[in-house]
């Protein structure tokens, strides 16, 4: 399934949706323990010793409240933010026809100086200018805008010639 989610809201139900997938894997392998003679911490002992899964929730709970105090965005700001990720995942290597370990192979973005996405990146932080050639410019991606692209560790390392 290759579903996009343009909708934060959407997004925001299928992160749930993991946690409780989550803790649902954690009742699971503490009820076989249990069953087999051992002895475990209790799930909600797990779950508040877990910082992965606070983390997931305190996302989850602050985008929410984002959510209701900001406005809905325009189609015209959906489709910009599709153009923007679009934009940074080429940038990465990471698009079709890429294999998903190759991703993060280059980090670079040829644009012509002004260009709106480019702009709107570079305002969020997510890539910097680099080399400026007449009226264009190399764009790279920082590590803020590898995680949004979807980079692993792995592949952000190799992106940002740490490895």
């Amino acid at each position: 399934m290759n579903e996009r989610f343009s909708d934060p809201r959407k997004l925001i139900d299928e992160l749930r949706k993991l946690t409780r997938a989550y803790v649902s894997l954690l009742e699971t392998g503490r009820d076989r323990i249990l069953m087999h003679g051992g002895t475990c911490d209790s799930v909600e002992d797990m779950e508040r010793g877990d910082p992965a899964l606070s983390r997931a929730r305190m996302a989850i709970d602050g985008a929410e409240i984002e959510l209701r105090h900001a406005p809905a965005p325009s189609a015209q700001r959906g489709a910009e933010l599709l153009e923007d990720v679009e934009n940074l995942r080429h940038m990465l290597g990471a698009t079709y026809p890429n294999k998903q370990r190759e991703w993060g192979y280059r980090n670079y973005y040829c644009a012509n100086l002004g260009n709106k996405s480019m702009e709107r990146l570079e305002q969020a932080g997510l890539v910097i200018k680099g080399r400026v050639s007449g009226d264009q410019a190399y764009y790279h991606a920082t590590e803020a805008g590898c995680k949004t692209a979807g980079l692993d560790a792995r592949q952000i390392r190799r992106a940002l010639n740490r490895d």
